[in-house]
């Protein structure tokens, strides 16, 4: 999420990761089925980050191992139909969602 908002905009501060290594003491599992978990505590406004979240379109300038994303069709001006293509090495693999916005206010905050 950080590296999302640093290619996204270069200009938001405060956020501040941690990065779990869960397949450190799993050095027996296969490559392929050891995870990396990250989390992050974003002190940013939450329109700022429902602007990166909702720009399904350039997922693939920012979100890791996404080399394509783009929609394919519009529902409504908050629904549309949008495709994401992950791919590593000899891996890829293509997901077609149905994406429904919903810009924040105060009553979906919390």
């Amino acid at each position: 999420a950080a590296r999302a908002f640093e290619k996204a905009g270069g200009l938001i501060s405060g956020v501040r990761c941690q990065t779990y290594r869960l397949w450190a003491s799993a050095a027996w599992l296969p490559k392929l089925r050891r995870r990396l978990q990250e989390s992050c505590e974003v002190d940013v406004p939450v329109k700022q980050v429902y602007a990166v979240v909702s720009d399904v379109e350039n997922y693939e300038k920012f979100v890791p191992y996404c080399v394509k994303s783009r929609i394919l069709r519009k529902v409504s001006e908050s629904q549309f139909d949008a495709e994401l293509e992950i791919g590593f090495r000899v891996f890829k693999e293509s997901h077609v969602s149905r994406v429904t916005l919903s810009a924040p206010s105060l009553r979906n905050l919390y």
